[in-house]
């Protein structure tokens, strides 16, 4: 539960489901263009309820 969102521990757990195994990193052409990119990791997920 949450002291700023009570009523989301009603609802029960939240679950997830995993779209992509592994973190996507930036391509080569991205990192010359924003060289702050390459620490950059996108992991997607699914909202199942």
């Amino acid at each position: 539960s949450s002291r700023h969102y009570p009523e989301l521990a009603d609802m029960g757990p939240i679950t997830f489901k995993l779209i992509t195994k592994k973190p996507i990193r930036p391509q080569e052409w991205e990192i010359q263009k924003n060289p702050r990119s390459r620490s950059a990791k996108l992991r997607v997920v699914q909202k199942i309820n």
